[in-house]
């Protein structure tokens, strides 16, 4: 996920009886849930411009059908869950999830559903394929490069706790820089002082150090392959290392009022370079992405896209691009509801769009410049991997 801090100003407003409150939890009825979950996206998403999932008319009859089990003594798991897949299963966002719960659950079964339209688009998907790459995944194919003599200044560490998070940067045949890491979680070990900290930390100033001070790297290697995204601080540290220069990073647009299309004007923002930044101006930046590779990573999949000296190699990315962040009661926007009580909707109030052309990457993912598939079996045979071999052979590439 992509997490965008904003500080927001909270006013007294007037509100029509459908637009009060969808936080309010005290319903007590399948039909007023129905109700306060409905008119708690209507006003606040952000795609309904470009969303063709026809939410409103389908309305009408979804709601009857939440209606009638308020009449019902029980309530099956699976009756519940195909009313509001049917509702919002085919949304555009793939940040979107929607947790309701069962207000009369069956002895024995789950009280409670989860709708995610990125997970039920990403299946449909003729050309998907699963994420095979790790941190062990990394470790295991840098040891035997490493073997061969080929992998230099290589750092690395495995936090096992909170998020798992691993990281690895080293140099590959002494001109060849290549960094990993699962998640965008730099910010939580930038800030204190703790030994995962700081080992952290050694990775990633040995990333910087090197491409601040070495004038033959021939490219750089970014691998966000199975990165779920996080902290959109990180992409300052990971995007502004690769430019001297401001480069486009994105164009956003905030959903601020009550009414379907009130929109904001689009924003552009640019990613200023890093204190410590590539000194090589001719070497070759290359992304490295997946299906898993989502949000903060998929900024960084598009990022170095558009870059004069960028190469996307991998496969589509996942398709849940935009900016999450916004405070309801002030944006009229934003995630609303609890997980502890009878509904949760996490949901941005952004729509983000990329390169000079603003082009939507929300629900289908960006596409690689160079489609490569993962061989699983030469992996597990030989340790070799077809996305990193085929990024090495781009920056090798003499044109």
């Amino acid at each position: 996920m992509i997490v965008f801090a904003l500080v927001s100003m909270v006013s007294c407003r007037e509100d029509s009886d459908e637009r009060v409150n969808p936080n309010e939890q005290s319903y007590g009825t399948f039909s007023r849930q129905f109700d306060v979950i409905y008119n708690g996206i209507l006003y606040s998403y952000p795609h309904w411009d470009v969303d063709t999932a026809n939410v409103i008319g389908r309305h009408d009859y979804w709601r009857a059908k939440a209606a009638e089990l308020d009449t019902r003594d029980q309530v099956e798991y699976e009756t519940l869950k195909n009313i509001y897949e049917n509702m919002y299963g085919t949304m555009l966002d793939h940040h979107m999830s929607i947790m309701v719960r069962n207000l009369k659950p069956c002895p024995g079964e789950s009280d409670c559903i989860y709708i995610r339209p990125g997970v039920n688009e990403v299946s449909r998907r003729i050309d998907a394929e699963p994420t095979y790459v790790d941190y062990d995944h990394v470790q295991e194919m840098i040891a035997k490069m490493y073997s061969e003599g080929r992998v230099t200044e290589w750092c690395s560490h495995y936090v096992v706790e909170d998020e798992e998070f691993g990281i690895t940067s080293c140099l590959f045949d002494g001109d060849i820089l290549y960094l990993y890491f699962s998640g965008f979680a730099l910010y939580d070990y930038r800030k204190n002082d703790t030994e995962d900290a700081v080992r952290v930390n050694e990775v990633i100033d040995n990333y910087l150090n090197i491409i601040s001070t070495k004038q033959d790297l021939k490219g750089v290697i970014i691998d966000v392959r199975g990165n779920g995204g996080g902290y959109v601080t990180d992409l300052s540290t990971v995007l502004g290392s690769l430019t001297d220069s401001p480069q486009l990073l994105f164009s956003s647009r905030k959903k601020n009022g009550t009414g379907m299309y009130d929109y904001a004007p689009f924003v552009e923002t640019y990613m200023r370079p890093y204190e410590r930044h590539l000194l090589n101006k001719d070497a070759r930046i290359v992304g490295l992405c997946d299906l898993n590779t989502v949000s903060c990573a998929e900024v960084t999949s598009s990022f170095i896209k558009e870059l004069p000296n960028g190469h996307l190699i991998g496969k589509n990315t996942f398709g849940g691009t935009c900016i999450l962040g916004g405070i309801y009661e002030a944006d009229y926007a934003g995630t609303f509801g609890s997980q502890d009580d009878g509904h949760w909707v996490y949901m941005p109030n952004y729509q983000t769009r990329y390169g000079k052309d603003r082009k939507l990457y929300e629900g289908v993912g960006v596409p690689p410049d160079e489609i490569v598939s993962y061989d699983k079996e030469l992996f597990d045979n030989q340790t070799e991997d077809t996305q990193l071999n085929a990024a090495i052979n781009h920056i090798r590439r003499i044109e």
